[in-house]
């Protein structure tokens, strides 16, 4: 198995270039999964691993490969996949089951509390996000052709007119709020 522990050191080392350029290569400023220093790390523990079990020789040939499938893995789960939008229940659309009577007056006291601090787009956001409106729920199950449907960020940005960079100032102003 691998060799002591400074030939395992040695072998992260020289090959600290690679993974910093490699990263530089899948990184996306602002991205969850892509941001440059997660793929740095990301490299180093692999090699850590890696170097583990492998021998010098054996990480020499399967160490770049295994990088550059790891972060294609990440990349194509961060973009390549369908996204899945807020599922909401059948019966929360319809109230049908709805929380106790405590519970309602301290959800609504928060959520008019956050209303009053947003701008009036990003308080229909959360309007439709919290309480979709017949028109949004009508384009979702249209979209979804009556299956389980999902009231997904497009679904509601199309029933309110808005383009993706409004509904994501919207999000990024709701967010912020919720945090305060």
């Amino acid at each position: 198995m691998g060799d002591g522990g400074g030939t395992r050191a040695a072998l992260v080392e020289a090959n600290k270039r690679f993974i910093k350029q490699l990263a530089a290569v899948y990184c996306r400023s602002g991205h969850y999964l892509l941001n440059y220093d997660d793929l740095v790390a990301e490299g180093y523990l692999l090699a850590s691993q890696l170097v583990r079990v492998l021998t010098t020789e054996e990480f020499n040939q399967d160490f770049k490969a295994a990088l550059r499938n790891k972060y294609k893995n990440l990349f194509g789960r961060a973009f390549c996949q369908r996204r899945n939008g807020n599922v909401v229940d059948l019966s929360e659309v319809y109230d049908i089951i709805g929380p106790s009577g405590v519970e309602e007056i301290y959800q609504k006291e928060k959520l008019n509390h956050l209303k009053e601090m947003l701008s009036p787009m990003a308080r229909r956001v959360l309007e439709e996000l919290v309480r979709p409106s017949t028109k949004t729920v009508t384009l979702a199950k249209k979209e979804y052709k009556d299956r389980a449907f999902r009231i997904t960020n497009g679904v509601i940005r199309r029933s309110l007119g808005i383009t993706p960079t409004q509904l994501r100032v919207c999000m990024l102003n709701i967010k912020d709020n919720l945090i305060e």
